[in-house]
């Protein structure tokens, strides 16, 4: 599924989703050997802009044990020009590829049909990015409220972030996409890796780097991202999720590794970074290396049907899925992570009509052991995200759910270690696609 198709965007820029962030601040995973609190008085009445910047990059240095090599110089935004700046980064995030994943994730139910994608995602980065690091240019940008004084003590923490990656980018390289293709997942991976370390600073900077009256500023400016909450309530769930997960899950993530082998674990994740989602959801899987495992092909189609994409399927695809079939969290599957632990591997194939407006798409995914489980969790997944769907008799003995639905119909087999789902408007180009 690519509702993070633009997670490159993100693994390219570093962006920084405020409300996310945010969030997270009231989630503090204390530093087992924390550097000492700087000296720091109550107020800095004198204190420059540029001295707050050396500042706050002389606490992230000591936060992370690295040094910047030279200091970057900020450039400071407004929220309305930030958001100018994103929505002309997006321009890289084209209609075709838009229409392309549109159309995925309307097969899988995850989102409304007629939505449209592109504006969506360009409305939802330009009300939740805060800042951003570019590490091709070396541009470091945070949005203020006013330019050229100080920052607010959120402000300050957004700085905090951004410098992060460019101390990270300076001395350990951040980790580019992925060099293999259908790599989509691994870019994921990668994202989940820079944000959760830029992250966990963040919340150590909070008690190193912030005086007590700051602390309680910081506390009371945060309230004023309850609007932005409110508007990430609106989106659907799986292009939310795509967005939050390499803050919530790589902050998880990266808190594992530092709690296993200090900040010097997480500068070796950057020579060696995670290959796949599910190394983020389940980090003893990343201890161990080794997956994910390349799915068999999917099925084909003849003319006029055509193929479109193919894209891999991963962990978290799966369990943006579970957690909202059919974008309906009341829906949700018990236990989500748990069923998705199963996942070793998944790819995406969709195919589009030359003739109609119509498209079919295959789900190949992979279980770590016989896909029993996985198989029932697929199968029970599909049946709650299009609930208005008949039973239609089975073609083959592992063929085991077939599903004449009103938009269109589905067949579900498994064997062995492998759940085939095929999609289409029709079962004979259902069963077809899943091969």
């Amino acid at each position: 599924m690519r509702a993070h198709r633009w997670a490159g965007l993100a693994l390219a820029l570093t962006l920084l989703v405020a409300t996310v962030d945010v969030a997270l601040l009231l989630w503090r995973s204390p530093d087992p050997d924390p550097p000492a609190a700087a000296p720091s008085p109550t107020e800095r009445p004198t204190e420059s802009l540029e001295q707050q910047v050396a500042r706050v990059a002389g606490v992230v240095e000591r936060i992370r044990g690295l040094t910047f090599p030279e200091l970057p110089l900020p450039t400071y935004l407004s929220r309305d020009q930030l958001g100018e700046r994103i929505a002309a980064f997006l321009d890289e995030y084209g209609d075709e590829q838009a229409e392309v994943d549109r159309r995925i994730l309307e097969l899988l139910g995850a989102l409304p049909r007629g939505y449209d994608l592109r504006a969506g995602l360009t409305a939802l980065l330009s009300e939740q990015v805060a800042g951003f690091y570019d590490p091709v240019t070396g541009e470091l940008v945070v949005a203020v409220a006013q330019d050229g004084r100080r920052l607010s003590p959120l402000e300050e923490l957004f700085l905090a972030h951004e410098l992060e990656h460019a101390l990270a980018d300076a001395t350990l390289g951040l980790p580019g996409e992925p060099d293999v293709p259908q790599s989509e997942d691994a870019a994921l991976a990668r994202s989940a890796l820079i944000e959760g370390d830029a992250t966990l600073t963040m919340q150590e900077y909070v008690s190193v780097g912030l005086s007590v009256l700051d602390q309680i500023r910081l506390a009371v400016e945060s309230l004023g991202t309850l609007r932005q909450f409110e508007a990430l309530d609106q989106v659907p769930w799986a292009l939310r999720r795509s967005l939050e997960l390499p803050y919530v899950e790589g902050l998880a993530f990266v808190t594992h590794l530092r709690d296993r082998g200090g900040w010097q674990a997480v500068d070796a994740a950057y020579a060696r970074p995670p290959a796949s989602t599910a190394q983020i959801l389940f980090p003893e899987r990343y201890d161990a290396g080794g997956e994910p495992v390349s799915p068999p092909d999917a099925g084909s189609l003849a003319a006029p049907w055509s193929q479109r994409a193919r894209t891999s399927f991963g962990a978290a695809d799966l369990l943006f899925l579970l957690e909202a079939p059919g974008d309906d969290r009341t829906a949700a599957l018990d236990s989500p992570r748990e069923h998705v632990a199963a996942w070793a591997g998944g790819a995406l194939t969709l195919w589009t009509n030359d003739q109609s407006d119509r498209d079919a798409v295959a789900l190949v995914l992979v279980a770590r052991t016989p896909a029993g489980e996985l198989c029932d969790t697929v199968t029970a997944w599909y049946l709650r995200a299009f609930p208005d769907v008949d039973p239609a008799g089975r073609s083959r003995s592992d063929e085991v759910l077939a599903a004449d639905g009103v938009e269109q119909d589905a067949v579900v087999r498994c064997e062995g270690e492998v759940v085939r789902v095929g999609i289409a408007p029709d079962l004979q180009t259902a069963r077809a696609a899943a091969g």
